[in-house]
């Protein structure tokens, strides 16, 4: 009790624990739908594949859920607000955020957007992320056709890098740290503690040759996560 909450599987790890769990006032089993039940939470990366699953599973179980994405494909391209706009229509009770999320200062504009729209948030759900395409040397020498990027190029591991960490890393480290002042001044008011979570693929923990940049970007988003909760634990 009272130590990271993190849970595994071959697909993704999800790291959720800013808060102490076992600080709750009423120490009872609760199900999901007994924490979910008139919630508040933010969901980005929202409008397609897991996010979109996420924000449906939440309304299913009694949560109000902010949808917040700008309608790219997985790699990161080109914007559609309507899909956003669309994807929210087939979630009971989401409202819609068409925005990127890299944006410098997207974090205080979402939370500003749920407290405006739900007057609280309780959770957070950090499921945006992109795919590069970049390929290191070994693996982009044997790719068919020669649609890799040139083996060993430089320039183009930083523009990946850069792109994925904006969204994956960048991204999650603005917004949680804008929702941590909401966080406590709810918890100060009475509310039930909020929470973190962070969506990560089995490559932040194994590494994948073919997901190179991926890899490196989810492993930093872990490394945050867990950080931030070893850091803000001591002060709730």
């Amino acid at each position: 009790e009272g130590g990271p909450r993190v849970s595994s599987d071959c697909h993704s790890v999800l790291v959720s624990s800013v808060y102490q769990w076992s600080r709750l006032p009423a120490r009872r089993w609760l199900s999901m739908a007994d924490w979910l039940e008139n919630r508040h939470a933010i969901v980005t990366g929202a409008a397609r594949g897991i996010g979109l699953a996420v924000s449906q599973t939440l309304a299913l179980l009694g949560a109000r859920v902010l949808m917040v994405d700008n309608g790219c494909a997985v790699d990161g391209s080109p914007e559609d607000p309507a899909v956003t706009e669309l994807a929210a229509a087939r979630v009971p009770g989401a409202e819609s955020l068409a925005l990127d999320v890299a944006a410098p200062g997207s974090g205080q504009r979402i939370v500003d957007a749920a407290v405006k729209a739900f007057g609280s948030v309780d959770l957070v759900i950090h499921a945006a992320g992109i795919q590069s395409g970049f390929e290191p040397g070994p693996v982009a020498d044997r790719s068919a056709g020669g649609a890799a990027p040139p083996a060993g190029d430089a320039a183009l591991l930083r523009s990946a890098l850069e792109q994925v960490f904006a969204t994956d890393v960048l991204a999650a480290a603005e917004l949680y740290e804008a929702v941590l002042p909401a966080f406590r001044r709810q918890h100060a008011e009475g509310r039930l503690p909020g929470a973190v979570v962070s969506l990560i693929s089995a490559e932040a923990v194994y590494g994948d040759p073919e997901l190179y940049v991926e890899s490196v970007g989810k492993s930093a988003l872990l490394g945050l996560t867990r950080s931030l909760q070893l850091s803000y634990r001591l002060h709730f």
